[in-house]
């Protein structure tokens, strides 16, 4: 009798083990049939959000698609929209690059590293630090990212754009 019991028990152990798994793939297979995933309540809603606050960016593209008369470069336009976005800002630092731009800056940073091992960019308060490079001369001399260049050898150094092409790092 126990043998019975227990016989029972495995085989109802052993057809819901394949009932679930049958339904698991019944299910992947509707989800993909259809076209449908599966994302969870916050994921649904972050979407919900970020749709509600480009709205208006996707109505301004469905009239451009439906109504500009004649061909435009796509990718011009987007680059312009970024563009637009940090510009918006009001940040004289903050600033969109492309791919090409971003590669170009950075060769030219790569092959214009002489001097005394900083990066900096002109404020209105001076040239601020915000990069010390390891093992140069600054790095040596104490000088840290967020300190600013105010004089060089006794000379102030402000509001000189002519010396900034001639004193790189």
């Amino acid at each position: 009798m126990e043998q019975k019991t227990e016989s029972k028990i495995s085989l109802i152990i052993v057809v819901a083990l394949i009932t679930v798994l049958v339904m698991a793939m019944a299910i992947g297979a509707y989800l993909k049939l259809t076209d449908k995933v599966l994302i969870s309540r916050s994921d649904y809603e972050a979407r919900i959000a970020a749709y509600k606050q480009y709205d208006k960016l996707m109505d301004i593209q469905e009239i451009i698609d439906e109504s500009f008369l004649w061909e435009y470069d796509k990718e011009a336009e987007f680059e312009g929209m970024y563009r637009g976005m940090l510009e918006s800002l009001g940040d004289k630092y903050s600033r969109y690059m492309n791919k090409e731009e971003w590669e170009s800056m950075l060769q030219s940073m790569n092959s214009s590293f002489t001097g005394v091992g900083v990066v900096f960019m002109q404020t209105d308060e001076g040239f601020y630090i915000t990069e010390v490079i390891k093992d140069g001369p600054a790095y040596g001399a104490g000088v840290q990212a967020g300190d600013y260049i105010l004089k060089v050898d006794g000379q102030e150094y402000g509001h000189c754009n002519q010396r900034r092409g001639r004193n790189h790092g």
